[in-house]
């Protein structure tokens, strides 16, 4: 477990949670089309270290089930960039 339930080294349990926030990656999965139409707003998040669109799980939303290489799913992930 991350803190080691505070047993053992690695300091206090207060400075392990400060380690631990200090080297988290915040990512974002976007799954539909909602997630891309949103994507200004998800890209204006600071905190935010990455983003993923998810191929199979847009083709899914858009109706394409597993279709990832459908031009329509192709061109949702070209325009989110």
């Amino acid at each position: 477990r991350w803190n080691a339930w505070s047993l053992g080294e690695g300091g206090s349990l207060a400075e392990r949670v400060e380690t631990c926030n200090n080297n988290s990656v915040v990512g974002v999965v976007i799954e539909s089309q909602r997630g891309v139409d949103a994507l200004d707003e998800i890209l204006s998040v600071e905190e935010l270290d990455f983003v993923f669109i998810s191929p199979m799980d847009l083709s899914s939303d858009l109706g394409l089930h597993g279709q990832i290489d459908h031009h329509d799913v192709l061109d949702k992930i070209d325009i989110a960039g």
